[in-house]
């Protein structure tokens, strides 16, 4: 999450009433190299989802019940801002004279799960989402270089071995939305934490995909893979609730409307 993008809670609102396309956003957290071509020779097109909340079809209630009760729980134990705060101070850079409010990237010096395993934090989340992952040899078990990716915001496949620098690493809850929202209270050992925990705040996917949601929270955007839309949102909400962040309104309306259209678990 290089950038930050500034957009007001009363714009995303209006957004969403309009049911406008959801864009395909991301955290661009690491450079993606030159554009790939997808499998088959083309480069996948990525067309704006900016927002565009409305269900394939009108749901049906009790085929849809559990997985929208999942995620309304889950709403219900966060807390709520009428707005996104902005105090200042975020910078992600850890060069010398940058602030590196978040640590050092991928570091594998921290407290989070899979730290100190002598692999980086991009790594560990390769290997655990990458299917048949094939290994660097002399990278002690470590670098991913092959296998087969399925990215859950577009819905996807990809040849890791041809594709692995258009592969990224997403905070579901964009860094510097975490920081707006309460880390930048926190003591930096929780924030290295935070931005290493593999467990809950990470996620592999599509570069353009990750790059384009920039520090959007879901009152801004949502993947355009419809299916992975509400495991999408209890994703996050059980990562803003373990490190008792919060969300805004927005978020909220957001949130509860796409529910409506929750597929079954």
């Amino acid at each position: 999450m290089g950038r930050r993008r500034r957009t007001g809670g009363a714009v995303a609102l209006v957004v969403l009433l309009l049911g406008g396309c959801a864009a395909l956003l991301d955290d661009g957290e690491q450079p993606t190299g030159p554009a790939a071509t997808a499998p088959g020779g083309s480069a996948p097109t990525l067309p704006g989802h900016r927002h565009d909340h409305s269900p394939d079809q009108p749901p049906d209630q009790s085929r849809d019940r559990a997985t929208r009760r999942s995620v309304l729980t889950a709403l219900a134990q966060t807390r709520v801002l009428p707005r996104r705060p902005f105090p200042g101070g975020y910078d992600r850079d850890c060069g010398p004279g940058d602030g590196c409010v978040f640590g050092t990237a991928w570091s594998d010096d921290t407290t989070a799960p899979d730290s100190h395993n002598g692999c980086d934090t991009r790594n560990d989340v390769l290997r655990e989402q990458v299917e048949h992952p094939v290994i660097q040899p002399g990278t002690h078990g470590c670098k991913v270089v092959g296998g087969t990716f399925s990215d859950p915001y577009t819905g996807r496949t990809f040849d890791v071995a041809m594709h692995r620098s258009m592969i990224q690493i997403d905070h579901l809850v964009p860094l510097a939305y975490a920081w707006d929202m309460g880390a930048w209270r926190w003591p930096q050992s929780r924030r290295d934490r935070f931005a290493n925990d593999t467990r809950l705040e990470l996620l592999a996917s599509w570069g353009p995909a990750n790059e384009s949601k920039g520090d959007s929270g879901p009152g801004e955007w949502l993947p355009v893979n419809r299916s992975f839309r509400c495991p999408y949102l209890l994703r996050y909400l059980r990562a803003i609730d373990a490190y008792d962040l919060a969300i805004t309104t927005a978020d909220a309306t957001s949130i509860r409307y796409t529910a409506r259209g929750c597929p079954p678990p």
